[in-house]
């Protein structure tokens, strides 16, 4: 009797920790990345290409919003900063007479994609992008690789930038 016992417990403690190993994978697995933090950029990882890209950014990242203030530098030195407070998972349609511009931002297992996309009837512009956000493991380095189908000029092109906590 004492075998049975024995094995039972053993079945027992086996399933138990076979459960527990399965909840606290899928909850780890179900929470997602947060990219809130102060980054500044790294200029020499990155690859700007032909294209402009903040020097820093502020987030603020909730599960429903996420806020992001970065600032830029213009060929003067001078910054300019600005606030886009954005819902996760929903796309965002402004119209200011002829110009059209719409923003989305959802998640891809565990990186956030931003779709772009600004067009202007009257003069004839428009600007599409696509911006793939992840961290690194360690949650120190924020990597963001766009992908611009159209400049507004008829160019296209990728960038990556590379900011740092």
């Amino acid at each position: 009797m004492v075998n049975g016992k024995s094995t039972f417990k053993s079945l027992y403690s086996s399933a138990f920790t076979l459960i527990l190993l399965v909840v606290f994978s899928n909850s780890a697995i179900s929470q997602k990345t947060n990219f809130s933090g102060l980054w500044k950029v790294d200029s020499l990882k990155s690859n700007f290409g032909r294209f402009m890209s903040a020097v820093k950014l502020k987030i603020e990242q909730t599960t429903d919003t996420i806020s992001i203030e970065p600032t830029m530098r213009t060929g003067q030195g001078d910054t300019h900063s600005f606030v886009t407070k954005l819902p996760l998972g929903k796309t965002m349609t402004e119209t200011r007479g002829t110009t059209k511009s719409t923003i989305s931002i959802e998640w891809s297992g565990q990186a956030l994609v931003q779709k772009s996309r600004y067009q202007d009837d009257t003069h004839n512009s428009k600007y599409q992008a696509t911006e793939t956000w992840t961290l690194s493991p360690d949650s120190k380095t924020l990597t963001i690789d766009r992908v611009i189908e159209d400049d507004g000029d008829g160019g296209h092109g990728t960038s990556k930038a590379v900011y740092h906590r």
